[in-house]
């Protein structure tokens, strides 16, 4: 339901601050998909809210202020966590927030022009059919089914240059 062009155009905008936040390029994917699907924005318009909310989730301040909200964003040996594995902690504790709590950290995350797609990521990530990590999945195969049809082409051009190979050789003793 997303279009390869919003794709890309997602992708080419929050790439490089997604790689920095640890966010691998299938749960990249995965959240510009969802929120695509959610709330039908361009990819353009979401990867540059992607962009500002996996910058703002790094700052030394909102990590502090999701911490104290409950949300986890250190694993156990103290570092800090992928931004997508954070918002998902952020999701589980989202509707135990007040009504304050939850605009405040909103607004922090996403900023006023960016918080309906934050928004869309956390509704999604809290709901219990979440498409998420269906896409993330799908995703990985996806890659990996292209690399396997590549090395089966691969096999069948060798396979063919082989054949006009012996072809000539041929040619060339008939000759």
């Amino acid at each position: 339901s997303v279009s390869e062009r919003d794709l890309i155009e997602g992708l080419k905008r929050s790439a490089s601050v997604a790689d920095q936040a640890g966010v691998s390029f299938d749960e990249l994917v995965g959240i510009i998909t969802t929120v695509q699907e959610r709330t039908a924005r361009g990819g353009a318009v979401i990867g540059n809210a992607f962009k500002t909310i996996f910058a703002r989730i790094q700052d030394t301040s909102a990590l502090e202020d999701l911490k104290n909200l409950g949300v986890q964003v250190t694993d156990l040996e103290g570092k800090i966590l992928p931004a997508t594995s954070i918002l998902q902690n952020l999701a589980k504790e989202f509707e135990n927030l007040s009504q304050v709590q939850q605009a405040d950290i909103a607004k922090k995350l996403g900023g006023v022009y960016q918080l309906s797609n934050l928004l869309a990521a956390v509704k999604d990530l809290s709901s219990e059919q979440s498409k998420y990590n269906d896409i993330v999945k799908l995703s990985a195969n996806a890659t990996n089914e292209a690399y396997q049809k590549n090395a089966a082409l691969n096999q069948t051009l060798a396979s063919l240059i082989n054949k006009v190979s012996v072809s000539a050789q041929q040619l060339g003793a008939t000759l």
